[in-house]
C-alpha cells in the first residue's frame, strides 16, 4: 500500500472517529502490506496537519499498533531522527524547532513501553536503546552549550527522550541488555554490549548537569540507571584483575541478599544498627549530625530509607508515633 493510500485510510478512520480497536482491525486487514515506518510517519503527519491539537485518537492509534507489533519503537525512532535531522539542516546552524507533535509522540512511545502488554525482542530493545541514546547525546550536547529561548526546543526534546531511554532500560530485556554476561560466549556480543552501555552512559552523563532544564524526576531515574551501569562495569574490572576478588564479591552479594528476618523484624535491631553506624561519635550533637548525614547524603535516598522503616515497623518517622 502506498503512502497516499495509508494517508487516506488513516484520515478516514479519524474522520469517522473509529476506536483504537476498530482502527487496529482496519490496519490488520492490510497486515501483509504494513510498513512500520510508513504507517508511523502517516500517523505523525496526521497529528501535525490533519487533527485538532490534542486529539487523543492519534495516541490511541499509536498505542494499538505499537503494542500489536505492527510499528516497532525502532521504526518510530528512525522516522523521528530523520525528521529532526532534516529540520536541523534546513535552519542553517540554528537549533531545529521541536514541534509539539514530535514531543507528544515521544511521550506516547514511552507510555507504550511501560505498558504490561508491550513485548519486544532483545535485538529490538538493544537497537532502541542505541538509537535513543545516540540522539539524546546530540541534543544534550547542544543544550549544554546554549540557554534561554534558543535552547527551549532542545530542553523539551531531552526531557521526552530521557524518559523514553529510562523506560526502555527499566524493562526486563533492557536490564539484561545493559548487564554484562558473567561468561560471554561470543566476544563479538560482549563488544556490542559494551558499546551499548558506553553509549547509554555517555548520554546520561551529558544529561545530568542539565538539572535546571529538565525535571528532577528524570534526573533521579537517569542517576539510578547510571549507577546500575557503573556497578556492573566496576564488577567486570575487578573480575579482570583477579578471580579471587570476584569470588569474594559474589559471596558477599549472596550474603547481602539473605535477609536476617529475626533482626529486621524488631525495632530494637534497627536502632542498634543505626547506633552502630554512628557509634564512634559519642557527643549527642555530633551523633545527631551524623545521623542526618546518613539519611541526606547524595549517595543515600532518604525517602527510600524512611519509607522502608515505616513500612517494616508500622511507625511514622515524621510525627513522633511509637
Amino acid at each position: 500500500m502506498t503512502v497516499t493510500k495509508w494517508t487516506t485510510l488513516v484520515r478516514q478512520c479519524l474522520l469517522h472517529r473509529l476506536t483504537a480497536d476498530e482502527f487496529y482491525e482496519v490496519v490488520h486487514q492490510h497486515e501483509s502490506d504494513v510498513d512500520g515506518k510508513v504507517l508511523f510517519n502517516v500517523l505523525l503527519e496526521c497529528r501535525k496537519s490533519f487533527c485538532a491539537p490534542g486529539d487523543p485518537l492519534i495516541s490511541m492509534y499509536l498505542d494499538a499498533v505499537v503494542l500489536a507489533g505492527l510499528v516497532k519503537i525502532s521504526h518510530a525512532l528512525v522516522v523521528l531522527i530523520r525528521r529532526w535531522n532534516r529540520t536541523r539542516g534546513s535552519q542553517n546552524e540554528n537549533e531545529p524547532e521541536a514541534p509539539g507533535a514530535e514531543i507528544h509522540t515521544l511521550h506516547d512511545l514511552t507510555m507504550a513501553v511501560v505498558s504490561p502488554k508491550y513485548k519486544a525482542e532483545a535485538s529490538e530493545t538493544r537497537l532502541c536503546l542505541l538509537l535513543s541514546s545516540k540522539w539524546l547525546t546530540v541534543v544534550a550536547r547542544y543544550l549544554s552549550h546554549h540557554s534561554g529561548q534558543e535552547a527551549a526546543p532542545s530542553a523539551t526534546t531531552v526531557e521526552a527522550l530521557g524518559f523514553l531511554l529510562a523506560s526502555l532500560a527499566a524493562t526486563d530485556i533492557g536490564i539484561e541488555a545493559l548487564t554484562p554476561a558473567a561468561d560471554p560466549k561470543d566476544s563479538g556480543d560482549a563488544t556490542e554490549a559494551g558499546e551499548l552501555r558506553a553509549s547509554v552512559r555517555q548520554a546520561i552523563e551529558l544529561c545530568l548537569p542539565l538539572f535546571g532544564a529538565i525535571s528532577g524526576q528524570l534526573i533521579e531515574r537517569l542517576n539510578t540507571l547510571l549507577k546500575h551501569i557503573a556497578l556492573f562495569e566496576d564488577t567486570l574490572a575487578q573480575a579482570a584483575s583477579t578471580s579471587a576478588q570476584s569470588t569474594e564479591l559474589q559471596a558477599l552479594q549472596f550474603q547481602v541478599s539473605v535477609a536476617e528476618t529475626q533482626a529486621i523484624a524488631s525495632k530494637a535491631a534497627t536502632l542498634v544498627y543505626l547506633e552502630t553506624l554512628v557509634g564512634p561519635y559519642k557527643r549527642t550533637n555530633v551523633r545527631i549530625l551524623m545521623m542526618s548525614q546518613l539519611c541526606t547524603a547524595s549517595t543515600i535516598d532518604d525517602a527510600v530509607v524512611f519509607n522502608y522503616l515505616s513500612a517494616r515497623h508500622n511507625v511514622s518517622l515524621f510525627h513522633g508515633d511509637r
